[in-house]
């Protein structure tokens, strides 16, 4: 008999019994009113950086034909200042209430560590694209549009490919997957998506902060994760 998926997602669906059932539709509707509020929560956070002066008192201070270096520091302080105006509401969105609903056992002083550093990389990259885009308004005329998308698409691309060796090394520790059906499963895969025998299989030890398997709610892949907060054990292929 031929393995059919909607039959056997069904079946292991039915296996979690009602509790669980409601708990994942409880947090995937609430998900959902996240995603809203966060856009709320940026609105204002937004407004509060304009209405306070923050960007015009500094850009005040900065040489007028040092028009890069603008670029550059007012987007960097806007990235941290609006990071540490938005903080609580991290907080509560990404620690509290995973903790809340059993998904995570990390210790708040690490993922307030990690969410640190992934805020200080990220500030730091866009500020550098913005850099190029702000390049482009005044370079490119009315077409600046066109040319900041084939940017955004190069520099996507770029992060994409370095971020497995320089990014996520840095939040995760990835190590050799151990000889077994672990291994020899991810082997198999690799060789029917002909995959180079040159890439070794590895593991991270994100499943040191996970206290329960994914909901089931989210078997559709509705929610993703960044490196620093992402809580599941998965083998994966290095380069």
């Amino acid at each position: 008999m031929a393995f059919d998926p909607n039959v056997a997602t069904a079946r292991y669906i039915d296996s979690l019994g009602p509790t669980a059932l409601q708990k994942a539709h409880d947090y995937t509707v609430g998900k959902e009113w996240m995603l809203l509020w966060a856009l709320v929560v940026s609105a204002v956070v937004t407004w509060l950086i304009v209405r306070w002066g923050i960007l015009d008192a500094i850009d005040r201070r900065l040489p007028e034909r040092r028009q890069n270096l603008r670029a550059f520091v007012l987007s960097f302080i806007f990235l941290i200042v609006s990071g540490v105006l938005s903080l609580p509401w991290t907080i509560y969105d990404d620690w509290w209430r995973e903790t809340g609903y059993g998904r995570t056992s990390q210790p708040f002083a690490d993922w307030l560590g990690q969410n640190a550093l992934s805020a200080a990389i990220t500030s730091l990259v866009l500020a550098a694209f913005m850099i190029g885009v702000y390049w482009l308004i005044r370079r490119a005329g009315k077409r600046w549009w066109i040319w900041s998308g084939a940017l955004t698409a190069a520099v996507m691309a770029f992060v994409m490919l370095l971020s497995p060796v320089l990014i996520e090394p840095l939040f995760n520790k990835y190590e050799p997957v151990p000889p077994g059906q672990v291994r020899d499963t991810v082997v198999e895969m690799a060789k029917r998506a002909e995959i180079p025998r040159t890439r070794s299989s590895c593991s991270t030890d994100r499943a040191s902060r996970t206290t329960s398997p994914p909901m089931p709610a989210e078997s559709g892949a509705r929610h993703g994760s960044r490196s620093p907060t992402s809580r599941s054990r998965v083998p994966r292929s290095m380069r």
